[in-house]
């Protein structure tokens, strides 16, 4: 739990208007010690907006720690076009929805906030040959933060590391393993998106990208994209 917590990283951005103050949260992982970052492209997206758009200002900072401050700054390295095109509709959706299908993005580090950059950054190691099946027992992380809707956006963010279990295998067509349910945990929450699930090795398998279904799955039910398949995605 304390190496998944030294690599895990919270996204956080603000988008500010005259008519109003929006913040973003998120999660995800370093799984490359020169500050490679793996995420959801539906929190990435954000630092698309990072300069003035139509009147609304947008900053993001990558936060660690427990609770969660601001510790670096970070830019696009990868993103689905196809996943942009799809979704472009749900960025200013209140409660986007999505399969999770190319629901991934990588991030590089460019800069630390009020320190000096590091060379080298706690990371996991990304495991995407590492197998998957019903009822094996992982480690799922984040920054759940359904604390920052029923409180306030300025409520400490704590990270989150609970042991679950994975519940159904599922594919975008491929015949792989593509995504995983998972049974609930404390980490089934608002803000989690991004977050790794991990194996018993210590390795990245996968990535939380949306809730579960809480009527068949259960509240606080999560569902992940596999890195075998994020794997398979950027090879192709």
């Amino acid at each position: 739990a304390t190496r998944i917590e030294a690599a895990l990283v919270n996204l956080f951005c603000t988008a500010e208007n005259e008519r109003a103050l929006r913040t973003i949260t998120g999660s995800g992982i370093f799984i490359d010690p020169h500050g490679i970052i793996l995420t959801n492209a539906h929190i990435a997206q954000f630092l698309l907006l990072s300069e003035d758009a139509a009147q609304t200002k947008t900053q993001c900072t990558i936060r660690q720690g427990s609770p969660a401050v601001a510790t670096y700054i970070a830019d696009l390295l990868y993103m689905s076009p196809e996943w942009i095109t799809k979704n472009a509709d749900q960025l200013s959706a209140s409660k986007p929805s999505g399969t999770g299908e190319k629901d991934f993005a990588l991030l590089y580090v460019t800069q630390a906030i009020d320190r000096k950059l590091s060379e080298t950054f706690p990371s996991l190691t990304p495991a995407p040959l590492a197998p998957l099946f019903k009822h094996m027992d992982i480690r799922a992380a984040g920054y759940p933060a359904e604390i920052l809707t029923t409180k306030n956006t300025r409520a400490p963010l704590l990270p989150g590391v609970a042991t679950t279990t994975i519940t159904q295998l599922f594919t975008f067509g491929s015949g792989d393993v593509d995504l995983v349910a998972l049974a609930p945990s404390t980490v089934g929450q608002q803000g989690s998106s991004g977050g790794p699930i991990v194996n018993e090795d210590g390795a990245v398998v996968g990535i939380i990208t949306t809730r579960g279904n809480a009527r068949t799955d259960g509240a606080h039910s999560l569902r992940a994209l596999t890195l075998s398949y994020i794997d398979r995605t950027l090879r192709e």
